[in-house]
């Protein structure tokens, strides 16, 4: 059979071409692979007579149907009559400000967000972030309360760290993360743990002001002493790299995981942070979403935007009870469980994409058979 043509584009190389998004397993380049719900949409579309590829395969010019996941100001093919373009919005402005940006979406048919207040279901529509349910098995029992005092008190893992606020974007956690490895640094050393990812390889971990000019004008021995000695206390909780895969045995040894999204500001933006913690049997203390309440609504995380301050955090967490705690790992399983569970789902996410693109892919199906040459 001959099929139509649909093109994902995403600007990046490797993530971009050779159909790598269809292909590529769990483990992905530097961090875990976020691509995995577009296998599912390929077998969809393949339903409805469309073959969906990379730019590099199928080229925007040539393809009736195009996702564009972020990025938008890198799409610059001149859109043809009769196609229909998509704009799939997945990160935070920090990172991809142009996606949110109105100015790039009006070549598109259909942007897709995860922020419901954006959303009017003619133009935008609602579609969450995926979690890849099927690499993960729900946890057949909480760990017992030997494990739990032999367990260190709280972790996290990250790549993503600012020494300094963003002033563009004040919800941005980055610099929070940053505040909380610090205060562990100087103040419990013993009871945390920091991990970094694997994809950039550098002399020191944080930056500091003037670290390129030092760089540039003190010797490389000179230079490490110096990065060292600022970043004494970073470093006393600093316990290496992971490998993407490799986070989920490593966090099982704490029994909290500081869940921090890329920004507090967005309703709507839950990714895989919290849910890495609900299948590895960590409680999660979570910032991020700020109806994160209404979409898991149930005692399975520690709401860390409602402390004050680190230490406040810190003596709710080194005070609880054994008792306490088990009741977050119930409430996390049975959550894995529930029907509120399912909207983050690769079925479910892919279902509120293709929704609204029903009448096309019909109209197309029914168009028959065409040559893909």
């Amino acid at each position: 059979m001959n099929f139509k043509k649909a093109c994902l584009f995403i600007p990046f190389d490797k993530q971009g071409t050779r159909n790598y998004p269809f292909l590529c397993g769990p483990e992905g380049e530097g961090f875990k692979n976020m691509l995995y719900s577009f296998v599912y949409l390929k077998e969809v579309l393949a339903a409805y007579g469309i073959d969906i590829a990379t730019r590099d395969i199928n080229s925007p010019e040539k393809s009736e149907l195009l996702f564009c996941w972020d990025n938008p100001q890198l799409l610059t093919s001149e859109k043809k009559p009769g196609q229909v373009w998509c704009l799939l919005i997945n990160d935070p402005p920090i990172y991809y400000p142009e996606s949110w940006d109105r100015k790039y979406h009006g070549k598109f048919d259909f942007v897709f967000t995860f922020d419901e207040t954006l959303v009017d279901n003619k133009k935008y529509f609602y579609y969450p972030f995926a979690i890849d349910t099927e690499y993960f098995t729900i946890p057949e029992r909480i760990i017992s309360k030997e494990e739990f005092k032999k367990r260190t008190l709280a972790t996290f893992v990250s790549h993503a760290i600012h020494k300094y606020p963003d002033k563009k974007y004040p919800d941005s956690t980055l610099h929070r993360r940053y505040k909380t490895i610090k205060w562990y640094g100087e103040n419990h050393p013993e009871d945390f743990g920091f991990y970094g990812g694997t994809f950039v390889k550098r002399d020191y971990y944080f930056g500091f002001r003037g670290v390129g000019l030092l760089k540039k004008i003190v010797p490389g021995k000179l230079f490490h002493s110096l990065a060292k000695y600022v970043q004494r206390n970073l470093r006393k909780v600093y316990k290496g790299e992971l490998t993407p895969l490799g986070k989920f045995e490593v966090i099982r040894h704490y029994n909290f995981y500081y869940c921090y999204e890329n920004t507090t500001g967005i309703n709507g933006y839950v990714c895989e942070k919290i849910f890495d913690c609900f299948y590895s049997g960590i409680v999660p203390v979570y910032w991020g979403a700020p109806n994160i309440h209404e979409l898991i609504p149930y005692k399975c995380f520690i709401d860390g935007m409602t402390f004050t301050s680190d230490a406040a955090l810190y003596n709710y967490l080194r005070k609880m009870p054994y008792e306490e705690y088990s009741v977050y790992l119930h409430e996390a399983i049975r959550f894995l469980h529930s029907k509120e569970m399912e909207r983050f789902t690769v079925k479910n996410s892919i279902s509120c994409i293709l929704k609204p693109l029903l009448p096309v892919l019909e109209e197309i199906k029914s168009a028959g058979v065409v040559s893909s040459s």
